[in-house]
């Protein structure tokens, strides 16, 4: 009898093995699993398709356990082990007359866990104590080479996936309002933010407040296989003036239709900022600069002088500048970017560019000037009041902090995306939590003086029952991601032991009736004469008798009972995480933990209740949930949970299509059809009888008596409607005949 810290570790006996039958023995609840395997042996043999091992039934390995507790098992070899002859691995193509000796399960475990680099696992694992010499390679890895391949492969499997496209996607189904846009294609980009928050920035910058509004951009890295951008807001009516993350971008590439994604998404929810002029403080990116002022032309950019001052002195690095020299130019630039108006700044320019280097004073020109010019001086920072430091000018310190948050929030660890979503969902949810209680009077934030009006009272805070610190997030979503996820409350379920349970807890409340698993599985639950209670499952399970029997005649006896047999099997099992379905037994878990879950007796059904307030039927028998997700959703992940059931990770076809279509209403039926649909077209609003478009306004009439328009005249003082002058008659000369008599 074994007891293995892992549920295949008694398999590694130092034997190759061929699977053969398996039969159940008993019925109900206690079912013992008998299992037979035979020795492999040198060859192959055709099969449908591929070619098999060739086995022999002379030496067979037979195996009994328990179904609900495989990891207590029963091995009995029969035959002659002399039959067993040592084989290299199938897929091995050099050292082909190597023997290939199985590594134990918890041992893999552990290699996929680690975060260090392939040597230092691989070091600190051969020196394990407490291996004997054959067990080396099965208690500890076989070489660098196999540490690599699974680190390789478990990173793999975290990577961005299939899985992780149509989680992001059903998330957005699920947390309704949270997720703003996903594209996919060419490249992934996703926009999100909590909408609480965002109506908490649209009062704040409409509020009169003394201090400005601060904006500030950045991006983090190394959070996973992809670039995380949170744009934060400094929260100006409490005393401690905290920074708050309004709205998250994960994308692929540093492009600037990527921030485009973001800004646009923000101006048409806070369409108010478009008309604010408020500080944008960012680093020196060009693509976001522009970006921004497409879409808040009112705001204004500030450049951080930390990104200014680094770009300048990685540029003096590369024209081989010497520490002293490097350290001349530095505050230099910081004179010139310290002058308090454009003027000043352009004297001491003059005065101190005169004895630089032509090539030093040609890059700054190009890149530094402009940028102290329109970005980063003093008197444009000091329009704003409280702004301006004297030592540190103006810098995105605060959206450094935020990232710093992400890193401790995820323990320096990559995740995929969809779990990245989910664990800034829950970031924003318990900042949220804090500013309303701050604005109640019982929060870490406390409100200024002048902001009393804000307050609230206790009885208009709106918070979930479970709120998840920053620094406990991730350990929760892997806690929710465990492969044997205890129900709540540490409330253990077994179905041997649940009549059992059902009598003793019934003893133990009185009146109170606890159900058995199979009592809410079956269709026969709803036929008992007893109601059943809508509490979680109670149950006394008896682990005294739970003691590992290790064999000392058998060769693998010692392997299981190493130097990790201190250590719980619960315990090492519960921490490892199961990246396929993390983001769903997350959600399950907390809902769970919300208390959403109730049990209907009548209908032999469960109602889950998301996190919007949407009801949704459940039934376990069989699997079924009114939400659209065409897998197994988080609604009967959590009914699971909350009984006491085990979750099985079934590889089923996910289909984005059938989770598209599920998720509309019933009256968004086909679309492309000649008569449009409800919502396929933009609302028209039909103003009311009384409303000020459908009331006439009265004519207005002037008390004066108009005046005549003036007559229209030509402009040119010949105009063809004048009578033309008559000219005056001229006279007629008459030439008069000589007379006869003067020629005389």
């Amino acid at each position: 009898m074994l007891e293995c810290p892992a549920a295949q570790d008694w398999a590694c006996d130092q034997y190759q093995w061929v699977r053969g039958w398996s039969s159940k023995i008993g019925k109900c609840d206690d079912i013992l699993v008998k299992t037979s395997y035979n020795i492999r042996v040198p060859g192959t043999k055709e099969g449908k398709g591929r070619s098999r091992p060739n086995t022999s039934s002379l030496f067979k390995r037979i195996t009994y356990h328990l179904e609900v507790n495989p990891r207590r098992i029963l091995v009995m070899y029969e035959g002659d082990e002399k039959i067993y002859t040592p084989l290299a691995h199938g897929n091995a193509k050099h050292d082909k007359e190597q023997e290939f000796v199985r590594t134990c399960k918890s041992v893999l475990n552990e290699i996929k866990q680690s975060k260090d680099k392939p040597m230092i696992t691989y070091r600190k694992l051969v020196c394990k104590e407490g291996v004997e010499g054959p067990h080396h390679g099965v208690l500890n890895p076989r070489n660098l080479r196999q540490i690599k391949n699974h680190q390789a492969s478990q990173k793999a499997n975290n990577s961005l996936g299939k899985d992780d496209i149509y989680n992001i996607v059903q998330l957005a189904h699920h947390l309704k309002g949270f997720v703003g846009e996903i594209t996919v294609y060419p490249d992934l980009i996703a926009v999100f933010a909590l909408p609480e928050i965002m109506d908490t920035f649209q009062e704040l910058i409409q509020s009169n407040a003394s201090s400005p509004v601060c904006l500030v951009y950045d991006t983090t890295f190394n959070l996973g296989d992809f670039y995380v951008s949170p744009l934060v807001f400094r929260h100006v009516l409490f005393e401690q003036t905290p920074w708050i993350p309004l709205a998250f971008l994960i994308h692929e590439r540093k492009q600037q239709k990527c921030h485009n994604r973001l800004f646009e998404f923000v101006a048409d929810k806070v369409p108010i900022l478009k008309t604010k002029s408020l500080p944008f403080i960012t680093d020196r990116e060009p693509a976001l600069t522009k970006s921004v002022q497409f879409f808040f032309p009112n705001l204004t950019v500030l450049h951080c002088w930390n990104h200014v001052r680094r770009d300048f002195k990685e540029e003096l690095r590369k024209q081989t500048a010497n520490p002293s020299e490097m350290a001349v130019y530095l505050n230099q630039w910081k004179k010139m970017s310290q002058c308090e108006t454009e003027d000043e700044f352009h004297s001491v320019y003059d005065d101190l560019t005169s004895s630089w280097t032509t090539s030093v004073k040609q890059y700054f020109d190009k890149h530094i000037k402009p940028d102290i010019l329109m970005y980063s001086g003093r008197w444009l920072i000091e329009k704003f009041n409280n702004l301006y430091d004297p030592y540190s000018g103006v810098t995105n310190n605060p959206s450094e902090s935020i990232n710093s948050v992400l890193k401790r929030m995820t323990g320096w660890q990559e995740l995929p995306v969809d779990s990245m979503m989910l664990s800034l969902y829950f970031l924003q949810n318990f900042y949220q939590a804090e500013i309303q209680r701050g604005r109640a009077g019982i929060g870490n934030y406390r409100l200024k003086a002048r902001y009393r009006e804000a307050k609230l009272d206790k009885d208009e805070l709106h918070i979930p029952n479970k709120i998840i610190a920053p620094d406990r997030i991730i350990e929760y979503v892997k806690s929710a991601s465990a492969d044997n996820l205890v129900p709540k409350a540490n409330q253990q379920v077994t179905a041997k032991d649940s009549a059992n349970d059902e009598e003793s807890a019934g003893e133990a409340t009185g009146a109170e009736h606890n159900v058995t698993v199979k009592d809410l599985v079956n269709d026969g639950a709803s036929d008992s004469e007893e109601p059943l209670s809508c509490t979680p499952i109670k149950a006394n399970v008896d682990d005294s008798s739970d003691m590992p029997i290790t064999p000392s005649g058998l060769v693998f006896g010692g392997i299981l009972s190493g130097s990790d047999s201190d250590d719980s099997p619960d315990q090492k099992q519960a921490t490892a995480p199961n990246y396929k379905n993390m983001t769903q037994r997350t959600m399950a878990k907390f809902v769970v933990d919300n208390g959403n879950v109730t049990h209907v007796p009548d209908c032999n059904a469960f109602v889950v209740t998301g996190n919007k307030g949407q009801k949704y039927c459940v039934i376990l028998n069989p699997e079924t949930c009114q939400c659209p997700s065409a897998s197994t959703c988080y609604h009967i992940i959590a009914v699971k949970m909350f009984v006491g059931l085990e979750i099985e990770d079934k590889k089923t076809e996910v289909s984005l299509r059938t989770l598209s279509k599920r998720s509309l209403k019933r009256s968004d039926k086909k679309s492309g059809r000649k008569k449009p649909r409800i919502n396929d077209t933009d609302p028209v609003i039909i103003p009311a009888p009384d409303s000020i478009l459908n009331t006439p306004k009265q004519p207005h009439v002037d008390s004066k008596t108009p005046k005549s328009k003036k007559k229209l005249r030509f402009a040119s003082e010949t105009s063809t409607c004048k009578s033309p002058k008559v000219l005056p008659a001229k006279k007629r000369i008459a030439l008069r005949e000589p007379d006869a008599d003067s020629h005389n």
